[in-house]
């Protein structure tokens, strides 16, 4: 095996640590998107509302930074 002078392989390593650090920048700026408004139903009834059910729908949902919720009451409100 023949081993290569050291200035030659600090060159070659620097050159793939840049190659590394860009390839992340491009794959973390792809990543990024636009702000998102989410939509989220709380609580369902059956059509007769004879049947209720205390929920948030969907049950999970992931917000980002500047994305905003808008939730919306569907479950009519029992006068009992």
């Amino acid at each position: 095996m023949k081993h290569l002078p050291t200035a030659l392989m600090s060159r070659r390593l620097t050159r793939s640590l840049i190659a590394v650090a860009v390839v992340a920048v491009l794959v973390s700026a792809g990543s990024a998107s636009a702000a998102m408004n989410w939509h989220a139903t709380v609580g369902v009834d059956s059509a007769d509302h004879a049947i209720q059910a205390n929920a948030f729908l969907p049950r999970e949902m992931w917000i980002d930074v500047n994305d905003t919720v808008t939730w919306t009451l569907t479950a009519q409100r029992s006068t009992r």
